[in-house]
């Protein structure tokens, strides 16, 4: 067994962001990331281990006989393989009834899971440079449509605090937690979901 546990992509927007904002803020993030410290962010330690379930769920639909833990487990894994897991463990629970809240509103969904957790490469053109940039991104699930054929990339965000108000039906409004999901096809209505625990 083993956990789908990519990290972000190599060349991702939030670098070419940091070095457009500030060279010297660009310069002192690498230097932070040379010697990592532990994680101690709710809301960084939530959407890590959202993600990595979500990941697990959707290779697993993938691929049933896949030699990975399941979405649990694979949470569990991650809480005990970190330098401060008391820390990460306080937030395991309430992360656990966040995913089972999203696989039972999205158990009836017929996409087709394509790819989990794909780094899409891109190379940007700069005037000013001889080289392209090197842009990647993580999409965290691909899926087709069952009837069109199409693919559609979908990116799960968490976040912290009441979901949006909106009145709709499709919002699923218990706490204060809430997770994110969409997949917004051309020419469809949106599938967008808030789970909280």
């Amino acid at each position: 067994m083993h956990l789908l546990d990519p990290g972000p992509s190599r060349r991702g927007w939030h670098r070419l962001q940091l070095a457009m904002q500030c060279p010297r803020k660009y310069a002192l993030y690498i230097a932070s990331k040379a010697t990592p410290g532990p994680v101690s962010s709710p809301a960084l330690i939530r959407g890590v281990l959202l993600h990595l379930a979500l990941a697990h769920h959707y290779a697993l639909k993938k691929n049933p006989k896949a030699d990975i833990y399941t979405p649990l487990d694979a949470m569990k894994e991650k809480v005990q393989s970190q330098p401060n897991p008391e820390e990460w463990d306080k937030h395991s629970t309430i992360v656990a009834r966040t995913y089972l809240q999203y696989d039972l509103h999205w158990a009836a969904e017929r996409y087709l899971v394509s790819q989990v957790e794909r780094e899409l490469v891109g190379h940007i053109q700069d005037t000013l440079q001889p080289e392209p940039y090197l842009y990647t991104q993580r999409a965290d699930l691909i899926v087709q449509h069952p009837r069109s054929g199409l693919y559609y990339i979908v990116d799960h965000k968490t976040r912290g605090g009441d979901p949006p108000r909106r009145s709709s039906t499709t919002h699923s409004r218990v706490s204060s937690e809430a997770t994110t999901s969409s997949v917004v096809p051309s020419g469809e209505t949106s599938m967008e979901g808030y789970y909280s625990t």
